[in-house]
């Protein structure tokens, strides 16, 4: 457990951690995300009307892990970017706080179909959950979706980082942890997850753990990994904001 002065600073250093981060790894820790091509929410003619997937919102941009892949595969695909480190990366692009809850003022008035939230979520402090989900409700038409990946609850990351002092615990009730370099990670429950979400006006469409076992080919140790994949959806019913165009 850690004391409650840390925790508020790295809350309050939480924007100059991950610009860290990146200037530290710039593109060379994450991979592109391929998978996301193959999405039946993205690659299906169209999500509930007769346009399809026309614009997308990815909130927490990173260095464009997953946009990239996206645009070369939907050159059709107009997107707009909410990150909240600004050296993180046909493109609407806007630094912002999302735990503010809304979007940058370059993004007032976005009318996502599709909004991203890749690993995001558990980098927020946890009172700040509702904020971030109004911010991305905000900037989704009415029956958009949202489509969530992250770490889930039991994740093998989460006991090895611990046991190996790579990170500590923010909360002793609850799954938070701080890595050393002053990086968040949050692991979910689904059910705690659905009632998030729901609890901010959004429709449960899928979520649930995703497992998968990964192996260090240098050492041949394996690790047991758990994530959450989840699709929401803002209700058709919703009183829809103004017109969002690019520049």
């Amino acid at each position: 457990m850690i004391f409650a002065y840390w925790v508020e600073r790295y809350e309050r250093e939480a924007g100059k951690n991950w610009e860290l981060f990146y200037r530290r790894n710039r593109d060379r820790f994450f991979k592109d995300r391929h998978y996301l091509q193959a999405d039946a929410q993205l690659s299906q003619a169209s999500l509930g009307g007769g346009s399809g997937v026309r614009v997308l919102l990815e909130a927490g941009c990173g260095v464009g892990n997953t946009l990239f892949p996206l645009l070369r595969a939907m050159p059709a695909l107009l997107a707009a970017l909410a990150a909240l480190a600004s050296k993180a990366g046909r493109v609407v692009a806007a630094v912002g706080d999302l735990t503010e809850g809304s979007l940058p003022p370059e993004l007032s008035g976005c009318a996502a179909d599709v909004a991203t939230l890749m690993f995001v979520l558990s980098a927020i402090a946890p009172s700040k959950f509702g904020a971030a989900l109004r911010a991305v409700r905000s900037g989704l038409r009415p029956g958009g979706a949202v489509l969530l990946r992250d770490y889930g609850a039991g994740d093998g990351a989460c006991a090895r980082m611990e046991a190996g002092r790579e990170a500590k615990r923010l909360d002793a009730s609850a799954p938070w942890l701080v890595r050393q370099d002053g990086t968040r990670a949050y692991f979910f429950s689904v059910e705690a997850l659905r009632e998030l979400f729901e609890r901010e006006g959004f429709e449960t469409l899928e979520c649930a753990y995703a497992h998968r076992i990964t192996a260090n080919r240098a050492t041949g140790a394996t690790l047991s990994r758990t994530f959450v994949t989840a699709r929401f959806r803002r209700p058709a019913s919703d009183a829809l904001d103004a017109e969002f165009s690019a520049p």
